[in-house]
Order: C-alpha cells, then structure tokens, then sequence
C-alpha cells in the first residue's frame, strides 16, 4: 500500500500554517506537526505534560512523586476521579484528558 506525501493532514497543516504567516487568524497561533506519530522527529518540543498525566494515571502511586508538576498531578486526579474505581484500568474516556 503506497501513502501520498504529503497527506491530505500534512498539506492542510502546510496550508495552515502558510495562512498564519501571511497574517490570516485563526483561533489558535501556531500549527503542531505532530501528525507523523513522532513530532520530536518533526522538531517540535516534547509535549511533557499529557505524558506525565498518562504516567500518573497508569500508575497513580507516582501522584506522591515531587518528580511530576503539580499541574500534571491535578490533572490526573480530576481525570482518575471521573474514573469508575478510580482507575485507568476501567475507564475509557480518555477524551477527558484533553
């Protein structure tokens, strides 16, 4: 199976972000690659903070780490207390992460 290059997601990001350039605004101020699955690959910074929420949802014992923010720790709370059980492990809706 052969894949056009660019996507489709590719050249409306392209497009985007030349529109922002140009002046034209939108309601955010930049564009993220991050479409390849690898945006560090794509130059952009680590997106830290949703993996530290992950990291902290997956095993919440780290919530007591002085390694993670506090912001990354309040975040998972919120998201582990709309979980039944207060666990990852039965909760699905992982849109609330957002």
């Amino acid at each position: 199976m052969e894949f056009p290059w660019p996507s489709l997601v590719v050249a409306a990001g392209n497009h985007l972000e030349k529109e922002l350039e140009m002046g034209k605004l939108f309601p955010f101020p930049n564009v993220i690659h991050s479409h390849a699955g690898d945006p560090q690959g794509m130059g952009q910074k680590p997106l830290t903070f949703f993996q530290q929420v992950m990291s902290l949802c997956i095993n919440p014992s780290l919530l007591d780490d002085e390694n993670f923010p506090p912001d990354a720790k309040q975040r998972a709370r919120i998201f582990l207390a709309n979980c039944k059980g207060h666990s990852l492990e039965i909760c699905l809706e992982l849109h609330l992460l957002l």
